[in-house]
């Protein structure tokens, strides 16, 4: 583990005292710097990454030539899983055109909207992936912990590379899977994260 400490500013634009600005900044300044993956920390892997690594840079979003779901309109992009080569230019990119995110004062602008942007300008510089390969569910599908899903909601993901869990949002859910919870439940979380303990 490196500690650092938060960033206070980048370009001209004070960052305050939003720890969502400072992972922001963070994560593409040390993948700019060092290359690697990033991973939200409530993602779990359904299945290896290793096929992706010969790429420069990686996201999944929903943009119109790769996404392949009918149910979002809204063109966005998933900063809770990004991988990218040491001195990605899109990272740097990304990193420049920072300052204009924060400015525009919408919540999380320069992590869902901007990507967008920069992979429609220079597409050649970034793997794209269809959304459903880093983020197969949103917050409202909780098809998860459903025992009587567990075996269709599996066959759904195995394509998908990894699944993110929501913290924030499930959080009283979350609190309460553990090892009794993990031995004793046959949904599908408990199918994912038994792998990984017992």
């Amino acid at each position: 583990m490196v500690r650092i400490d938060p960033p206070t500013d980048i370009g001209d634009i004070s960052v305050g005292e939003w720890p969502q600005r400072w992972s922001d900044i963070a994560r593409l300044r040390i993948l700019y710097e060092t290359g690697g993956i990033y991973l939200d920390t409530d993602c779990i892997l359904v299945r290896p990454l290793e096929d992706l690594r010969d790429n420069k840079c990686v996201l999944s979003g929903f943009v119109g030539d790769v996404s392949t779901s009918v149910k979002h309109h809204v063109q966005s992009c998933s900063a809770g899983t990004i991988m990218a080569e040491p001195g990605s230019e899109f990272i740097r990119i990304w990193l420049e055109r920072l300052p204009e995110g924060f400015k525009m004062g919408q919540w999380a602008w320069q992590v869902v909207d901007l990507p967008v942007q920069i992979y429609k300008e220079r597409p050649e510089l970034i793997t794209m992936l269809d959304m459903e390969k880093f983020l197969p569910f949103d917050f409202n599908d909780y098809r998860i912990f459903d025992e009587l899903e567990a075996e269709s909601f599996i066959d759904e993901i195995k394509d998908c590379y990894l699944i993110h869990l929501w913290d924030s949002l499930w959080q009283n859910i979350l609190e309460g899977v553990n090892e009794e919870y993990l031995s004793t439940k046959t949904n599908a979380l408990s199918c994912l994260l038994r792998r990984f303990i017992f």
